[in-house]
């Protein structure tokens, strides 16, 4: 079995094509919080592999703070991989990352 968290319905995409835009202080909100997901992601080794507008679900019944409409939580993440950082670590990317 597999359980995932309850997440809204419409993704950004589906958002973005309802309204016909965004608002640069809306698109600068969403992209820093998916922004911030990676990084968390990012920091454990994951990644996504195919991250677009379609794989970014607006939460409105969860928002991230109180002056923003709605949370983003990423999906998708089935079509992403977790990195083997000993594969790719030579004593030039690792002084490259000191």
């Amino acid at each position: 079995y597999m359980i995932y968290e309850k997440a809204g319905t419409m993704t950004l995409f589906e958002h973005i094509l309802d309204r016909a835009s965004l608002t640069e202080e809306e698109a600068a909100d969403y992209l820093r919080q998916a922004a911030m997901a990676l990084s968390v992601a990012h920091s454990q080794g994951i990644v996504h592999g195919r991250l677009s507008p379609k794989s970014l679900i607006l939460d409105e019944e969860d928002p991230a703070e109180e002056d923003c409409d709605a949370q983003i939580k990423i999906c998708d993440m089935g079509q992403g991989f977790i990195l083997r950082p000993q594969l790719f670590v030579t004593e030039e990317t690792k002084e490259a990352l000191e």
